[in-house]
């Protein structure tokens, strides 16, 4: 891997992990959830900034939603698999207990989907300033 491919992994990441934090923060002391919802939240935006990652990872320069990313069909059936199988988590009972997971209410959903889609503007706001690939 060239130093170049480091930076952005690095970006990558560290925008991930910020997103996460502000998100579990926000959760925590502002909106006062409980520890074991407030760790859902971490959890839920950590899944789904993964399964939202390969938009990070469109060129510089091509059109967010014309691209191959965007148009792979079996991108998109994998992140309806994998949010199924998220869901799915919460709603089976060993599984559910065994992670201390529950159904999100609707504002928790509303932090997880900003914070988990949050790195997709700051990653092509800072390939649009050419700090990365």
């Amino acid at each position: 891997m060239t130093k170049a491919y480091w930076r952005s992994l690095i970006v990558y990441s560290l925008t991930i992990t910020l997103s996460i934090l502000g998100i579990y923060a926000y959760a925590s002391f502002q909106l006062g959830l409980s520890e074991i919802q407030t760790n859902n939240v971490a959890f839920f935006t950590l899944a789904f900034a993964q399964l939202f990652h390969p938009f990070n990872l469109i060129k510089r320069g091509a059109h967010i939603f014309q691209n191959s990313i965007v148009r792979n069909p079996h991108l998109w059936a994998s992140i309806i698999f994998c949010s199924a199988l998220l869901i799915g988590a919460c709603l089976i009972s060993p599984i559910n207990q065994l992670l201390e997971l529950s159904l999100p209410s609707k504002e928790m959903w509303y932090l997880i989907f900003m914070g988990s889609l949050l790195p997709i503007p700051l990653i092509h706001f800072l390939k649009f300033l050419k700090l990365i690939n």
